[in-house]
C-alpha cells in the first residue's frame, strides 16, 4: 500500500489498527526532509496512546496536539 504523501499535507491513520498506524507514520517520517511539520490524524484512546510512545522512543518532535473532538486526535510532528 502506497503512503506516501506530499510534504505539508495531512496523514490520516483512522481506523487503521497498532501497530501498523505507528509504521506508516515512521515510514512517512523516514521520507520528509529534517524540519518538516506533517500533521497526523489518530483515533483516541490506545492508537493515539501507542503512536505518542512510539514518537518519544524515536526521539521525534511533537510540535503541537491539536483537540479536535473525543474520537480522533491530530498532532503535528517534526520529522528529523
Amino acid at each position: 500500500m502506497e503512503c506516501s504523501i506530499p510534504s505539508g499535507e495531512v496523514l490520516d491513520l483512522r481506523g487503521v489498527p497498532c501497530p501498523q498506524n505507528v509504521s506508516r507514520l515512521l515510514l512517512e517520517l523516514a521520507g520528509l526532509e529534517t524540519g518538516t511539520v506533517l500533521e497526523v490524524i489518530l483515533d483516541s484512546g490506545e492508537p493515539y496512546d501507542n503512536v505518542m510512545e512510539s514518537l518519544t522512543v524515536e526521539g521525534l518532535k511533537v510540535s503541537q496536539r491539536v483537540e479536535d473532538n473525543p474520537a480522533f486526535k491530530r498532532l503535528r510532528v517534526i520529522a528529523k
